[in-house]
């Protein structure tokens, strides 16, 4: 794992432990706003899966990729729309709409079939699955990842560890929301790694890579 990620890994584990623990200090009697369903945090994830959507369609577009990579990155950008609409199910981002009730059980997908925190889970699962068998499933499906990115999310998973004292009491419904934010931004890194190089960056053997880098 290159040292950037690893430091981008440990701040968001960090930021999300403060926030899930201290948030109530930290916001006052706002905390429930900025923290819950509906809240702050859940209005930066949505902008964040809008960015990445947008710059995983731009890599799909780009004629240099092989077509297998082109076609990963093109269903990237539409799980990422798809995840865009379940954060802003309720017709629209409201930033700072303090005289809303929070955490209402709103009419979609993960409230009606599965319990918040098992998307968060899914992903993480996934990705485990993947770094430990990255050369015998990743180029079989030509499927373009980092490991770079895959040893961030469960770097930043391991934050849940300083989290258990919150278990008992309302901050355990903002542990969901917290990793749903810092695993958009995982993603939003993961696209701009392929457009441009940032963050999370190719390593020889790695697929994804544009043509001609081995």
């Amino acid at each position: 794992m290159s040292r950037g990620a690893l430091g981008l890994a440990l701040a968001l584990a960090a930021v999300d432990v403060v926030l899930v623990n201290w948030s109530e200090p930290l916001f006052g009697r706002w905390w429930k706003h900025v923290m819950w369903e509906g809240g702050v945090v859940e209005d930066l994830t949505a902008l964040q899966f809008l960015a990445g959507g947008l710059v995983f369609a731009l890599c799909a577009l780009q004629r240099t990729r092989p077509r297998a990579h082109r076609v990963w990155l093109a269903l990237y950008a539409l799980a990422e729309f798809v995840l865009l609409g379940e954060e802003t199910n309720y017709g629209t981002i409201r930033l700072f709409d303090f005289e809303r009730d929070y955490n209402p059980q709103a009419h979609n997908l993960h409230n009606y079939l599965i319990e918040a925190y098992i998307p968060v889970l899914g992903l993480v699962i996934i990705c485990a699955v993947l770094r430990a068998a990255y050369g015998a499933i990743v180029p079989r499906l030509r499927l373009p990842m980092s490991k770079d990115f895959l040893d961030a999310i469960l770097v930043t998973a391991l934050g849940v560890l300083f989290m258990v004292f919150s278990f008992g009491d309302d901050r355990f419904l903002s542990i969901d929301e917290v990793y749903e934010w810092s695993s958009s931004l995982l993603l939003l890194c993961l696209a701009l790694s392929f457009r441009f190089g940032w963050i999370f960056r190719p390593r020889p053997g790695e697929e994804g890579l544009a043509r001609g880098v081995r």
